[in-house]
């Protein structure tokens, strides 16, 4: 009962710290921070069971990070969907201490996760405002130059004029994949030009680059210059064409 108590405690007491200590970091680099916290959590629960041999576990386990990452992902939209994901993974953290979902793992993880995912949840919560305040937007030259190359591309498309349309599409990803929701709308008609082809390589590769360019995005970690099709690695640096230089130098600077 003792070691009980101190495992709820110290679970509160070191969501407490991590919360206070967050503080100080610029507001942008706090959400980073708690996504990236809820990321590692998340993915490390699968692996108790794996270890174990208890393959139902796994089977539970996998499904409820599959609900997790999706909500993840809809929260660089909707700050609020972190802190939900902080508290259904500490109401699964409490469903593990019951026979509800009887899974191999260490009771003392789920003891100290419940205390501390509703602490961060109820925390998270509470900074939403101050995160939406403090993210800064795209540049309004740089996101007139994006608009730009999105209608340009989408008349190619429309036109039947897919190479041309693709072209375009790279253009629009260098300049917008800073930003979650451009870089994430210039993977979306990737897809659509790689569906229009046939190509299954570029279906396959978009399928898997629109989640992981949003995750990119929201950490801060796309790389430079990358123009976005499978014809090219995803995580390589590029060079970047001339005439986009100055607009991205531009927003570099800050969002006008």
């Amino acid at each position: 009962m003792y070691e009980t108590v101190l495992t709820y405690l110290f679970g509160a007491w070191l969501a407490a710290m991590m919360c206070y200590a967050s503080r100080f970091m610029p507001t942008r680099n706090e959400r980073r921070y708690w996504t990236l916290v809820a990321t590692l959590v998340m993915f490390a629960f699968p692996f108790f069971p794996l270890f174990e041999g208890d393959s139902a576990g796994v089977r539970y386990e996998l499904a409820a990070l599959g609900a997790f990452f999706a909500l993840l992902i809809a929260s660089r939209w909707v700050a609020a969907l972190l802190a939900v994901v902080f508290f259904l993974h500490g109401s699964w953290d409490l469903l593990h201490l019951t026979t509800a979902v009887a899974v191999e793992k260490p009771d003392w993880l789920a003891r100290f996760c419940v205390p501390f995912d509703w602490i961060v949840a109820v925390y998270v919560f509470t900074r939403q405002e101050a995160w939406r305040k403090g993210r800064p937007g795209m540049h309004p030259e740089l996101q007139a130059v994006f608009d730009a190359e999105m209608s340009q591309a989408r008349e190619h498309f429309h036109a039947g004029q897919l190479d041309e349309a693709f072209a375009k599409l790279e253009r629009a990803h260098v300049l917008g994949q800073r930003y979650v929701g451009a870089h994430t709308l210039s993977h979306v008609w990737m897809l659509r030009v790689g569906i229009k082809r046939r190509d299954l390589r570029e279906i396959l590769g978009q399928l898997v680059r629109i989640p992981s360019g949003a995750l990119a995005s929201g950490f801060g970690l796309a790389p430079t210059g990358n123009t976005g099709g499978t014809n090219v690695p995803a995580l390589t640096r590029m060079p970047i064409a001339d005439d986009l230089k100055p607009v991205l130098d531009l927003d570099a600077q800050g969002p006008g």
